[in-house]
């Protein structure tokens, strides 16, 4: 673990943004979360709920569609075209 550094993570999620999921919770940031979803959209899954905004939910949603499965009820609502 000691070779997941801050930097690493991004390089990884960069390539692969599903690559979230094998990044320590202490370590998905907001930026890395984002970062993640900008890639592949069903990232959404691994992010975790304190950092599920309605912009980010959007950004996954633009990028893959199958990633409004992961989206909150609460976060749904809030978009009329959802």
């Amino acid at each position: 673990d000691n070779l997941k550094t801050e930097k690493m993570c991004e390089l990884a999620v960069n390539q692969n943004g599903l690559a979230l999921q094998y990044i320590s919770y202490e370590l998905r940031t907001k930026k890395l979360c984002e970062l993640a979803v900008e890639r592949n959209g069903r990232a959404l899954y691994f992010v975790p709920d304190n950092l599920k905004s309605q912009e980010l939910c959007e950004t996954a949603v633009r990028q893959n569609g199958n990633a409004l499965y992961f989206v909150p009820e609460n976060l749904k609502i809030l978009n009329k075209h959802w």
